[in-house]
């Protein structure tokens, strides 16, 4: 059961919420103080308030969640570019890897072979064609 906080916070309580939310934040708590003219006592006082730091996580899960299509955009490009680290990172969130290895339902390491085998094909490949291009044009007297 979520609980239900009557408290009401100050605009510079909000303030300072919005300060510990933010993961890019560097001033200290002095700094803090003097910019809402409040003792650092004062600060003290209000992380203690009651729901003060529900509120806190609240604003952070909020700000997380936002940003979660961009973060899975960027972990299926890693996954798309070959990253097999990022591919089990995925397998992992979804639930689809167990730690045991025995219970895993991919092989990463197999997988990673056969990324790299198949890499060795393709770039095989090119060559080939790349020498029949040059046989074609010398044939031709394109050269």
């Amino acid at each position: 059961m979520t609980k239900v906080y009557i408290q009401k916070f100050t605009a510079a309580q909000h303030s300072y919420i919005e300060i510990l939310a933010d993961p890019t934040e560097r001033r200290t708590q002095e700094e803090v103080a003097k910019e809402f003219d409040v003792t650092r006592t004062a600060l003290y006082k209000w992380r203690k308030l009651e729901g003060f730091w529900e509120e806190v996580e609240r604003l952070v899960r909020d700000r997380t969640q936002q940003r979660m299509p961009r973060v899975w955009n960027a972990l299926l490009d890693k996954c798309e570019e070959g990253n097999v680290p990022a591919m089990k990172l995925l397998f992992q969130l979804r639930g689809e890897l167990i730690g045991d290895k025995s219970e895993q339902k991919y092989d990463f390491e197999d997988m990673e072979e056969r990324a790299e085998e198949a890499k060795k094909r393709i770039l095989e490949k090119l060559d080939r064609a790349e020498k029949n291009i040059r046989a074609r044009e010398s044939r031709n007297g394109l050269q």
